[in-house]
C-alpha cells in the first residue's frame, strides 16, 4: 500500500478476493482512493503466457495492451 498511489494500477478486491487491476486512468474516483497497487511483477510458465496473451483486448482510456 501507498500513501500515494498516483499513476499506479489499482487492485481491486470482493471480499478479500482479488477480482482485478484497474491502471490509474482507467480507474473511477472511487477505485483511486485504493491504496493497494500493482507492482507490475509477473510470474508464469511459458504455456500459461501464451494462453493469457492470447487473450489481451486494448478496450481502455490509452489503447494500450495490459499485461498485467
Amino acid at each position: 500500500k501507498l500513501d500515494d498511489p498516483t499513476g499506479y494500477g489499482r487492485i481491486t478486491r470482493d471480499n478479500g478476493s482479488v477480482t482485478g487491476i484497474v491502471e490509474h486512468k482507467d480507474a473511477t474516483d472511487e477505485q483511486r482512493k485504493i491504496q493497494e497497487i500493482n507492482t507490475g511483477i509477473l510470474i508464469a510458465n511459458g504455456a500459461d503466457m501464451k494462453r493469457w496473451l492470447s487473450k489481451l483486448t486494448n478496450n481502455n482510456v490509452q489503447g494500450e495492451y495490459y499485461i498485467t
